[in-house]
């Protein structure tokens, strides 16, 4: 539903550089009574500080705002109103003829005919042509899209200077030299000329100079049967780009010839001359180091990584794509050419296939058709008995069904098809048929000199990235140290420190994976199954109906939200009711009735039984679950973790009595598993950055830090608190889940408003958020250094737009100068962050320090779950504590030595991760 008022926009005096074009308006100006968009305002804040002399007018692919009266909010418009106003916009464009369009959002690129989802359009430059006035047109994020995801701020700056800088003239064409050798002596030839270059180099500097490098493989996977490395390519100067092939079926040398060329390669990435740089260092090590064995050193720097510590919230932007667009958007896209090629081969593939396939099928009608009906149905009965086809089938296809055609007696096209599709339900090998089976094509298949082309780019974009990331992070240390902030690492040293020493041991981890059993996760699934058939009757009779019970089904919504008249005000994307376990978990804590506690143990099986069956598909190669983790995929730095993830993996199940980490094994009978988990990590770094006497002091006297917090928000004193914190019906309990709640609370940011709620739940009664203030009016009071922190950090956020740490990390909240609605969520973000990745960092420090102690011994690291580590080392392994104290304990306290209170964890160990509970000597 529309509000009918229109855009109109008088003619434009004089001609304009940049045109604006957002979707819609969601607004009116109060001057001008004309419809506006709030959210425009960080676009117009950058054309006024960078482009005062270009010509710059704004425009609305809608004229008019989609507002829906239902939710209150704004919905995506249709096409077909996106169609009714585009004579406005392109008559606009007629007139003013714009140089650039800056096109914000999908709906902006529809009147210009460019079409695709953003995740392809995103900062990528096309030519448009309005009624022959021709113009370059620069796609980026919907404005209200980055208003909501502030990590997004940054790309569309990045895009805005792209348009502003075409207005300018500034894009030029840069000279590139492209090296694609395929025959051995001119593939020697030219890796010695790179040789000369880096030498040289080194000579002329004294210093190391870059190497970038990148793979081209036949999988994603260096684990997977018969993967290989098909091409190398380097980059050793600026402009250069120099690929080569190696596994490649097209490769013109021998086995010999390609251990030589393998070991120019290895000189030319030698440590103690280059520092090298990758994109996605840890695919390309993976399969360097460990798939073909070569003896190279971890790379020095990841493009995609540094990336992250520049920009640390660019939800999906971090890949080489994407960083081509941003910062070398003259050859941006050069990678299409050859996905245009890997399409056509593998459409030729499938028209290929499909031929065969109906070649085989004829034949088997032919048979088919040849037979008498008596042996017809007996090959159908028996497909009948094997459960292959339905029985009803059986009358359809045991008579041959013929016409007439051309005074001819032939078999007709509506038996030929029904047959077909009976035939294709039954196995090959039952048939005595060979059926070619779908194959995906590989860059292996597309042209050597495509393939090499594509592949020396990627080096040459990767070389470039690393300088302008390089010099980025020395000018943010600079807008740092601008700001007064003195107590910080460098972002370089946190990059240098922290990030890449803990990429190669998730290369490692990744590599060698975790050993799952997949056998006992059947007969999980199995009791799983019985579990879910028990709840079903109670569900259904509480309900008074059968219903779906998938979390997707609408039943579910419908028989709670309208049959059963519960409340909830949390909806999905789409606008729908929803029904996930959060929602259901709190209607439950509210109404504690039969059906919702059902229906929670319902939601919690299925969820626990979709995660074993992921489990088990993922460890079909070799019984391991190689997983991924990510370095770049949270503002915090903390990892997380993917194909599957493991972040989160349920220790418990108690309403089917299953232990699910008992699941992951070591490597073989010949190992044990060790979990162990940093104790409190987030408050001791609290403490730090807190400097308070009282939280240090608590720490430093061996005490529990959730109940000497309780015992100062309550009439408990301490020790009563710890003497009763194992008794869940006691007061003394829930205190000490109050206070933890509060400390918590603190490293996130929370406030009363939240927090009532929360104490609520714990208390089991209602909490105001008066009360819930006094709780941390008292908390603070205890802890003064706490609430210094808290505002200090709030009060450079608000200043300077950032929160840094202490091992250079940095954070930025850019859309809280444009609106005052997102400083509270830049504070409590600010506050955490600082907490939460200097945590991080020091679990992962103690991560890489662990992997390298126990690699001599036979161990390895194997997992880690946030401030938790899970590693191997072989049975009977001596004086494991020591070793332990001294790389935790004892290494904390030596690399972070401003930490004011001890480093801490726990430790245990068992045959599998669900039962480290032996203790450790």
């Amino acid at each position: 539903m529309y509000n009918g008022k229109n855009v109109y926009e008088p003619e434009h005096r004089g001609k304009l550089d940049l045109l604006v074009v957002t979707a819609y308006p969601n607004g009116v100006a109060c001057q001008t009574g004309k419809p506006s968009c709030k959210n425009l305002a960080p676009v117009k804040s950058f054309v006024v500080k960078n482009t005062s002399t270009l010509r710059v007018g704004y425009q609305f692919a809608l004229g008019c705002s989609p507002f829906d009266p239902d939710t209150k909010g704004f919905k995506r418009p249709k096409v077909e109103e996106i169609n009714r106003c585009k004579p406005r916009l392109i008559d606009y464009v007629k007139r003013t003829e714009p140089r650039v369009i800056l096109l914000s959002g999908v709906d902006a690129c529809k009147p210009f005919g460019i079409k695709g989802i953003m995740k392809d359009l995103r900062g990528t430059i096309h030519d448009v042509n309005v009624d022959g006035h021709n113009a370059k047109a620069v796609v980026t994020y919907c404005v209200n899209k980055v208003y909501n995801e502030p990590g997004y701020y940054p790309v569309l700056i990045r895009d805005l200077d792209k348009a502003t800088r075409l207005c300018s003239g500034e894009f030029e064409n840069p000279e590139l030299d492209i090296e694609t050798p395929v025959a051995y002596d001119h593939v020697i030839a030219a890796l010695d000329r790179a040789q000369r270059v880096v030498d040289d180099k080194v000579a002329a500097c004294g210093n190391k100079t870059v190497v970038a490098v990148d793979t081209e493989t036949t999988s994603l996977d260096p684990r997977k049967p018969g993967g290989k490395v098909i091409a190398i390519s380097v980059s050793v100067e600026n402009g250069h780009g120099l690929s080569f092939l190696v596994d490649h079926r097209d490769a013109q040398y021998t086995n010999g010839q390609k251990i030589t060329v393998l070991e120019k390669f290895l000189e030319l990435v030698n440590p103690e001359k280059v520092v090298t740089c990758a994109a996605n260092a840890k695919f390309d090590y993976k399969w360097l180091a460990f798939t073909y064995g070569l003896p190279m050193k971890y790379f020095d720097y990841d493009i995609l990584l540094g990336e992250h510590v520049l920009e640390e919230d660019k939800k999906g932007e971090y890949d080489l794509k994407k960083l081509t667009l941003d910062y070398f958007p003259a050859i941006g896209g050069y990678e299409d050419a050859l996905g245009a090629e890997l399409e056509r081969i593998q459409g030729q593939y499938g028209e290929n296939r499909k031929a065969e396939v109906d070649r085989v099928f004829e034949g088997l009608i032919n048979w088919w058709v040849s037979m008498d009906d008596e042996e017809r149905v007996k090959y159908v009965d028996d497909w009948i008995e094997k459960a292959y086809i339905a029985l009803e089938m059986k009358e359809s296809i045991s008579t041959v069904k013929f016409v007439n055609k051309g005074g001819q007696r032939v078999v007709s096209k509506k038996y030929k098809s029904r047959l077909k599709s009976v035939l294709e339900k039954i196995p090959p090998h039952e048939l005595n048929v060979e059926l070619p089976g779908p194959r995906e094509v590989t860059y292996e298949d597309v042209p050597v000199m495509t393939m090499l082309h594509y592949a020396a780019l990627d080096a040459l974009v990767t070389r470039f990235i690393f300088a302008r990331q390089y010099w980025g992070m020395q000018e943010e240390m600079q807008n740092i140290r601008v700001a007064g902030v003195k107590s910080s690492k460098t972002l370089w040293y946190g990059y240098e420190a922290h990030t890449m020493p803990l990429s190669e041991k998730l290369a490692e981890m990744e590599y060698a994976g975790v050993r799952f059993d997949r056998q006992r996760a059947g007969t999980y699934i199995d009791k799983i199954d019985t579990k879910l058939e028990e709840h079903k009757p109670v569900l259904f009779s509480e309900a008074g109906e059968e219903f779906k019970l998938s979390s997707s089904a609408p039943d579910v919504a419908r028989i709670l939200f309208s049959k059963m008249k519960y409340e909830s005000e949390k909806k999905t994307d789409k606008g729908f009711q929803c029904t996930n376990e959060e929602v259901i978990r709190a209607l439950y804590e509210t109404h504690k009735t039969r059906f919702l506690k059902s229906l929670l143990v319902h939601r919690k099986l299925e969820s626990a039984r979709s995660k074993l069956l992921g489990w088990i598909k993922g460890s079909g190669h070799d019984g391991k679950i190689h997983f991924s983790i990510h370095q770049n995929a949270t503002a915090t730095h903390r990892l997380s973790s993917s194909n599957p993830p493991l972040q989160n993996i349920m220790h418990y199940v108690e309403e089917a009595d299953l232990n699910i980490k008992a699941l992951f094994l070591p490597d073989s009978d010949e190992f044990e598993l060790y979990d162990l988990d940093i104790s409190n990590a987030e408050m001791r770094v609290l403490a730090a950055y807190a400097n308070d006497d009282n939280l240090t002091d608590t720490f430093l006297s061996g005490k529990d830090i959730h109940s000497m917090t309780a015992s100062v928000v309550s009439k408990y004193d301490y020790d009563d608190i710890v003497a009763n914190k194992e008794n869940k019906q006691s007061d003394q309990y829930k205190m000490r889940q109050l206070g933890k709640k509060i400390n918590f609370a603190t490293v996130y940011g929370q406030g009363a408003k939240s927090l009532s709620k929360d104490f609520g739940a714990i208390l089991g009664r209602v909490v105001t958020e008066e009360e819930a203030e006094k709780y941390l009016d008292g908390f603070f009071r205890t802890y003064p250094g706490i609430e210094k922190y808290t505002e200090t950090t709030k009060n450079c956020a608000k200043r300077y737009g950032f929160a840094y740490t202490k091992l250079g990390r940095r954070r930025c909240f850019p859309m809280a100068a444009h609106d005052r609605g997102k400083l509270h969520g830049a504070f409590r973000q600010a506050v955490n962050f600082r907490i939460q990745s200097t945590a991080a960092d020091i679990v992962n420090a103690n991560l890489v320090d662990l992997a390298d102690r126990i690699k001599p011994l036979g161990g390895r690291v194997v997992l880690t779950v946030h401030d938790s580590i899970l590693f191997q080392l072989p049975r009977e392994t001596a004086g494991v504590k020591d070793l332990l104290d001294e790389v935790i304990l004892e290494g904390t306290k030596e690399r972070f030595p401003w930490l004011p209170v001890p480093w801490k964890y726990d430790v245990g160990k068992g045959d599998n991760y669900g039962e480290c509970v032996d203790p450790v000597v």
